[in-house]
């Protein structure tokens, strides 16, 4: 009985990620703005960006794995494997979506990926002056991301903008340049990032779909 209930609990899982198109190493987008808090700023830009790592059976629920890199004064922080609560700054950030380079990555790629993110935790730190952005000693959330597609032979955003003054890649750069992994149509914010009357900063600063908007995730990833 034990191991049907795995079976069928992965089975679960697996119906649950698929129903909307969010696929293991896809990168995932929400708020960010320079550590600031939110309620300073108002509603945040795009400006914060990890890797869903799939999901795992935790006290009978279904919960999200999430890897990104943020500073390291998080705890925790630099490289780190977070919830869906906690990558949102407790469901509190908005949630822009999951995406992809337009050459979507193989299941092969998609396992390497997750794995190297897992690999990474902890032993690397974050790079607030956003020098070394890709590694390999320290990143930025944008850079952790970008560095794994690129290990697997897929590259997110042009080479061109990764270098520069100040914090040449940005998260709404990588956004720009990548594809959603779902269906356009059901995005209530892809009117607004199509519209040529608006500057990139405007578009992205009037996102303001909550994570529950697009993506109708299974109830007990809002909870932890």
């Amino acid at each position: 009985m034990k191991k049907f209930n795995n079976i069928l609990a992965l089975l679960l899982i697996s119906l649950s990620v698929s129903a909307f198109s969010l696929e293991k190493a896809d990168i995932i987008y929400t708020g960010g703005w320079f550590g600031l808090p939110y309620n300073l700023i108002g509603d945040l830009p795009l400006g914060h960006v990890g890797i869903f790592a799939g999901t795992e059976l935790k006290d009978g629920k279904i919960k999200a794995v999430i890897i990104d890199c943020v500073p390291d004064y998080f705890k925790p922080g630099g490289i780190r494997k977070v919830s869906w609560k906690h990558f949102t700054h407790n469901f509190s950030y908005p949630y822009y979506g999951n995406r992809t380079t337009p050459q979507k990555p193989t299941q092969a790629q998609r396992e390497a990926i997750v794995s190297m993110a897992n690999s990474m935790l902890k032993p690397k730190a974050y790079s607030f002056t956003h020098e070394s952005q890709k590694g390999p000693n320290k990143f930025d959330c944008v850079g952790f991301t970008e560095y794994l597609y690129e290990k697997v032979g897929l590259n997110p955003t042009p080479d061109d903008q990764d270098s520069g003054w100040g914090w040449p890649l940005t998260p709404s750069e990588q956004f720009y340049a990548t594809v959603a992994n779902t269906s356009e149509q059901n995005l209530s914010y892809i009117n607004l990032i199509k519209k040529k009357d608006l500057n990139e900063y405007e578009s992205l600063r009037n996102i303001s779909v909550n994570y529950q908007s697009d993506i109708a995730v299974p109830q007990s990833w809002q909870e932890d």
